[in-house]
């Protein structure tokens, strides 16, 4: 059996020590690399050290997300753009993790975000989900993501009030066009936020 290292787009890192190495996967990037169909299987949660997982431009990639990613405990950031994938995102499984960087683009992702599970993501950095079917609205537990830098959910179904993010000081990003929100303090946020807003 080959070598993981050798695969195409799987990079490993040594966890042991000089004298007793241990190499594990920590990360994985696959662009336009998939043949035939498939999804990402629930073993995908034996990866204990993988921090980055990458998956763009394979519609051949389907299904939902296993339940098992809450054991992705060092993730950083999970990317997925142009694929097939479904269903509703694992928030819950997600915020049993260390992940900064949530990036959902192009997606099919349907559901509600639930109300309070951005207590247990403070961490967050980015929250990318673009053109998808998230609907629902926008839950007040997002002023806990104080560490939130962009914030990009243009293109989905959500509703209601945006509630105040004034409280987040460095948000740099902010897209929540294409959704039939209410326009509440959407203005005074962005002269909260004017001296480090870069996008809008």
């Amino acid at each position: 059996t080959d070598r993981v290292d050798t695969w195409y787009g799987v990079t490993t890192e040594n966890v042991g020590t000089t004298e007793a190495p241990e190499y594990r996967v920590v990360q994985i990037e696959l662009n336009d690399n998939m043949t035939q169909p498939g999804t990402i299987p629930p073993e995908i949660g034996d990866l204990e050290y993988l921090t980055d997982l990458v998956l763009r431009g394979d519609p051949a990639l389907f299904g939902e997300w296993p339940m098992e990613i809450e054991n992705l405990v060092n993730i950083f950031e999970i990317r997925t753009q142009d694929t097939n994938m479904s269903g509703e995102i694992p928030w819950t499984s997600l915020a049993k993790t260390s992940i900064q960087r949530i990036r959902f683009q192009e997606a099919k992702h349907r559901g509600e975000i639930p109300d309070d599970v951005f207590n247990d993501m403070t961490q967050l950095q980015r929250m990318e989900i673009s053109n998808a079917y998230l609907s629902g609205s926008i839950p007040s537990s997002i002023t806990s993501l104080t560490n939130l830098r962009r914030f990009r959910l243009q293109g989905n179904l959500l509703t209601g009030d945006i509630p105040d993010m004034s409280v987040i000081p460095d948000i740099e990003q902010f897209h929540v066009n294409g959704n039939p929100f209410n326009p509440g303090p959407v203005w005074p946020m962005i002269q909260t936020w004017s001296e480090k807003l870069e996008e809008l």
